[in-house]
């Protein structure tokens, strides 16, 4: 394994325009016809990839010629399949339980037709489920289990999608005046943790569901009425954040408002959004980290494309670029992919997958109670020209201590000797270093813990 890949902690920050490049790599070329984009995005591990694209619908409804997407090898290779059958549909979500079973969702933007279909051979033949009915969101918790969504309409299946029951209204809340289940650029406005379910919708309200899509329930979040909830995540079964980034009406983009829960969406609060971009199209947690949740918008979808990262359940972001992105989506905090549509700079459209620094607030391998090393909070910070670096052992060990810069690369070994238990502090000499951002680590009896050294100059 790599230096860099090495870390399981690596906090964000402001890079440069050449570093912001580097935090994603070009993927194998997906060649997509014009005016497309994925509309969603599923990875299941760190090598398979299910995705759907297809046409940017800017106004009005149209025809589709849309494609399926499929990596096998983390993203070296793509394979592009479509279905003959539903050729003319628009395709909204995937899901997939393995490299080789799958479920699409599919509309008719022209006659409101529509549809399931299934594969279990890689996407080589597709049979169709549930047909003449819109599906907007479509999941699958296990070869059997599915839900699926259309504006006001749950189904749900546990065969497979071989058969579907309708939710009846008595299990979920009536809907408000010009209030449905929302989709919007990556199809992002569901999370699913465990047998959770939540929705946005139209008006700011988020539908919850503990049973798999059954039965439901609603709550109102801090966000405003005229507020259409345009993504939302949950890290846990308690602790989420839903954004919007458009008017209810008319679907004007707007101001990016945030709001927070940490009881299961039972009550809400309000977070403050500073930065200028990106909006709230498509927000993502970070799988494996402890409060990390990234954020990207595209030109196509909002008025302010970018990425943004938080390292702390959204109280604060921090801006990693302002190129366009569709989608995101991670497996762990080492791996994720975004995309794009096609433009004149990307005339295929692209996938990038993360090259960075793990995306985690997570500062150990394992727990660390107190009969474990650990690495503690140096002081001063940010610092000049010297740090005292602390660490506390339970017993006699051997330690490994070395700084590295953003890229992972060592620059100083700080320390590799055999300590007694109890603390110690190293007086670490920054002279060589100049203004930015470093780590250093500590290894000790296999724990390996990391922590952020800020450098001013």
């Amino acid at each position: 394994m790599s230096m860099k890949l090495s870390f399981l902690v690596a906090i964000i920050i402001s890079f440069t325009s050449a570093q912001l490049d580097a935090q994603w790599l070009s993927q194998g070329a997906v060649s997509l016809p014009p005016n497309f984009y994925v509309a969603s995005m599923k990875p299941l591990d760190q090598n398979v990839v299910w995705a759907v694209a297809d046409t940017i619908v800017l106004q009005g409804p149209t025809a589709s010629s849309p494609r399926i997407l499929r990596t096998i090898d983390g993203g070296d290779t793509w394979e592009m399949q479509t279905i003959p059958q539903a050729n003319g549909m628009f395709f909204t979500d995937i899901t997939a339980i393995d490299a080789n079973i799958a479920w699409v969702a599919v509309n008719d933007l022209r006659t409101g037709d529509g549809g399931i279909y299934k594969t279990i051979d890689g996407g080589v033949t597709w049979i169709e489920q549930l047909p003449h009915t819109p599906c907007v969101y479509l999941h699958f918790f296990n070869a059997h289990d599915g839900l699926q969504v259309n504006r006001h309409i749950i189904h749900t299946s546990t065969d497979g999608g071989a058969t579907w029951v309708r939710v009846a209204a008595k299990d979920y809340p009536e809907f408000f005046t010009g209030e449905y289940m929302i989709f919007y650029a990556s199809n992002n406005a569901m999370a699913i943790t465990g047998d959770n379910v939540w929705i946005g919708t139209s008006r700011g309200r988020v539908f919850h569901s503990s049973d798999r899509g059954h039965h439901w329930s609603a709550s109102e979040t801090s966000l405003p009425s005229d507020a259409a909830i345009t993504s939302i995540a949950f890290k846990d079964s308690q602790h989420g954040i839903v954004v919007s980034c458009l008017e209810n009406v008319g679907f004007n983009p707007a101001q990016t408002r945030m709001s927070r829960t940490s009881d299961g969406g039972q009550n809400w609060e309000t977070i403050v959004y500073q930065l200028d971009g990106p909006s709230g199209a498509c927000i993502a947690y970070i799988p494996g980290a402890r409060s990390t949740y990234m954020m990207v918008a595209s030109a196509i979808d909002s008025n302010a494309p970018g990425a943004a990262y938080s390292n702390d359940d959204g109280s604060t972001w921090d801006k990693l670029d302002d190129d366009n992105h569709n989608s995101i989506a991670f497996v762990d905090p080492a791996t994720g992919w975004t995309s794009c549509e096609t433009t004149l700079e990307h005339p295929n459209g692209f996938i990038q997958k993360w090259a960075g620094s793990p995306l985690s607030t997570t500062t150990r391998t394992v727990p660390n109670p107190p009969d474990l090393p650990s690495l503690d909070n140096h002081f001063p910070e940010p610092a000049s020209t010297l740090a005292n670096i602390s660490f506390t052992l339970p017993h006699r060990g051997a330690v490994y201590l070395a700084m590295y810069d953003i890229l992972g690369q060592r620059i100083s070994l700080l320390t590799n000797g055999v300590y007694a238990a109890g603390c110690h502090t190293l007086k670490t000499n920054l002279d060589h270093l100049k203004t930015g951002i470093y780590f250093y680590r500590m290894i000790c009896d296999g724990v390996i813990c990391t922590r952020k050294l800020t450098v001013v100059k």
